[in-house]
């Protein structure tokens, strides 16, 4: 009887063990794992843009336009089981690859000093996804954030026109963050950079 029960116990830590394996497996198969230093951040969230693949982290080289806004899909594949990862947050800055200047009345500032560019773009937000669209040249972007003032966008101090421009940070109720960098095509006709013309 005695030896029935410790077959018994046995066969129980056995499964225990293969459930807590397989369940283990199905989490980290879904998330995101990125290493900082010496610490491990699991990411419990993906989003896709425009229909596209799963991005767990990052992605670059998009493209927004007056014609095609970038429509974002927000998932939280455990939801359920960890309300408190679920929800979101939208900020779009500087994707730190390009740089110029611009005038805002006497004061000189450049793109990189901005720390939060949301307010330039049309962005809605739902539950489940969302759009980052636009509807004027960048120049008049700039006059827009700053109402009342002259405005002047120096294109001829353009660092690396065909660099993703700006970035999306969605950031999930965990902390968890993805980035979406993106180039705007609205720009001016021609930019002049190092005596060459650029035609977009």
């Amino acid at each position: 009887m005695k030896k029935k029960s410790n077959v018994f116990m046995i066969l129980v830590v056995i499964l225990l063990f293969a459930f807590l394996g397989v369940g283990a497996y199905a989490l980290f198969a879904n998330r995101s794992v990125k290493k900082f230093g010496d610490q491990l951040s699991v990411s419990t969230f993906y989003v896709s843009v425009n229909n596209g693949n799963k991005i767990k982290d990052h992605v670059d080289g998009l493209y927004l336009s007056a014609n095609q806004p970038l429509d974002v899909d927000v998932s939280f594949p455990f939801k359920k089981i960890d309300p408190a990862s679920s929800g979101y947050s939208v900020k779009i800055i500087p994707s730190g690859k390009v740089n110029f200047e611009y005038m805002v009345g006497t004061s000189v500032h450049s793109l990189l000093s901005e720390s939060d560019l949301t307010s330039l773009f049309s962005v809605d937000v739902q539950d489940d996804s969302f759009s980052v669209s636009i509807d004027k040249n960048l120049e008049d972007l700039f006059v827009d954030m700053y109402p009342g003032e002259t405005v002047y966008v120096d294109f001829s101090t353009l660092t690396a026109p065909n660099r993703d421009m700006f970035r999306i940070v969605v950031t999930s109720g965990d902390g968890s963050e993805i980035t979406i960098d993106f180039s705007c095509v609205v720009l001016p006709e021609i930019v002049s950079l190092s005596n060459e013309v650029i035609v977009f």
